[in-house]
């Protein structure tokens, strides 16, 4: 049997949903059905049930047991069983951002990207998965996850290979800024006085090589 979802759900929805299958017999039928959709909800809310609630205590966030949303949608691909998903949500304070696959018995499989405003960063614990957070360039702290278990106990942990990956970036990304920063003085010494940023620079060579 597909198992019941609890959580409650609420919006304005859009989308299309496609259905196909054989069978006399549930086991049978459930076999073959096949089902694939672009489903969006707008200006809507998520609330209660086990995976918000594992979420939300997992992260030390409570506030994330209700979810108010601009847009919650994805698309997913139903065969032998399982679902291939990916679904974002986002709001004014929080995004996140799933794929992976859930079974209709309930088994999942997901990789789980939840990003926090500032505004609601700033009162995170040290002591909570948040407090490794990294932010990208619009000061949103971003945590990868994964999540596996059922829809009714699900379980939750952080994405080391991609906590790893997001250190690298912020690094690679901060190195560049101080290249860019010192080759940037090395060309103003080497013009005196006159301000021309690097890039006009730049431009202004390529123009001379290729006359545009």
């Amino acid at each position: 049997m597909v198992p019941e979802v609890k959580d409650a759900v609420q919006g304005t929805l859009r989308g299309s949903i496609d259905f196909s299958g054989a069978g006399a017999l549930t086991a049978t039928l459930l076999d073959n059905l096949r089902s694939r959709g672009d489903i969006r909800l707008e200006n809507g809310r998520l609330r209660g049930g086990s995976f918000l609630g594992e979420m939300s205590s997992f992260l030390g966030q409570p506030e994330l047991r209700v979810l108010s949303f601009k847009s919650l949608g994805g698309t997913f691909d139903l065969q032998s069983r399982i679902a291939q998903l990916d679904i974002a949500l986002d709001s004014s304070r929080t995004r996140i951002k799933a794929q992976g696959t859930a079974a209709i018995d309930g088994a999942l499989k997901l990789t789980l990207e939840t990003a926090l405003a500032p505004d609601v960063l700033k009162g995170v614990s040290l002591n909570s998965p948040f407090g490794r957070a990294l932010s990208d360039e619009n000061g949103w702290g971003v945590l990868p996850m994964k999540v596996a278990g059922t829809y009714s106990a699900t379980s939750f942990k952080l994405d080391s290979s991609k906590l790893k990956d997001q250190v690298k970036d912020e690094v690679k990304a901060k190195v560049k800024k101080k290249v860019e920063e010192k080759i940037s003085e090395k060309i103003q010494e080497k013009l005196g006085t006159e301000e021309i940023p690097a890039q006009e620079l730049i431009d202004k060579s390529l123009k001379k090589l290729f006359g545009r």
